[in-house]
């Protein structure tokens, strides 16, 4: 059985990917037929879940797609390992673009994000992130600046 966070693809433990849907169609030609090249990405064309991944139905059960890509392509992903997307697009299931690794592995690559500031403009510097653990084992990374800023707002309302 397959435990799956929304979030990212972490795998306590592990299922087979079916390669075939219920109506007899591979998962190869359904990934072919819903998916379109876009510079060296190769996007999903189906609807994306709230997160952006695509996910696609197989045998009655939702699995995301580019997990399905690489397993076609690669084999069966080890329990307890994860795919990152090395060219940062969700939507991508270019294989080329997957890599197993370990979720510490996958959540040290998103934090190193390009982004220097946050929305409201303060520096992402050590002394201005607040990390805030997820009960999925995220790291969250929150300006502490802004919730200063948030903090004086709401005490200014409530006096």
């Amino acid at each position: 059985m397959e435990y799956e966070d929304r979030r990212v693809d972490v795998l306590i433990a592990t299922r087979s990917i079916p390669l075939v849907n219920g109506r007899g169609q591979t998962a190869k030609s359904i990934l072919d037929a819903r998916s379109e090249p876009r510079g060296s990405c190769l996007l999903w064309q189906g609807p994306p879940d709230r997160d952006g991944y695509g996910r696609v139905k197989l045998q009655g059960q939702d699995y995301l797609v580019h997990r399905v890509a690489y397993t076609i392509e690669r084999g069966e992903i080890t329990a307890g390992y994860t795919i990152d997307h090395t060219c940062r697009d969700h939507a991508c299931i270019n294989v080329d673009h997957l890599e197993v690794v370990t979720l510490q592995e996958n959540q040290r690559r998103r934090g190193r994000s390009t982004t220097t500031h946050c929305p409201n403009g303060h520096l992402w510097a050590d002394d201005n992130i607040r990390p805030i653990r997820r009960a999925s084992g995220l790291v969250d990374k929150f300006c502490r600046a802004c919730s200063r800023e948030q903090a004086r707002e709401r005490r200014r309302r409530a006096a």
